[in-house]
């Protein structure tokens, strides 16, 4: 579910929003104009597992940019 809000109150609470887990509908006069979702800032056990085991089947060795999927 998300969080409908207009760009004033975005404005005014930018830094608790982006904290935030929450995803935000954007609006401007009623209409929505963008949203923000929010990534997780730690991928869960599972969620790296599932990640890592996809470099590796795709050859992620062999990737131009492959910083970083199989470390901490």
């Amino acid at each position: 579910m998300s969080l409908r809000i207009g760009m004033r109150e975005l404005r005014a609470k930018l830094a608790d929003y982006l904290e935030s887990s929450t995803p935000i509908e954007v609006t401007r006069h009623g209409q929505t104009i963008g949203f923000y979702i929010p990534v997780p800032k730690h991928p869960t056990q599972s969620e790296r597992a599932a990640l890592i085991a996809f470099y590796n089947a795709t050859g992620g060795d062999q990737w131009v940019n492959r910083d970083g999927w199989t470390t901490p």
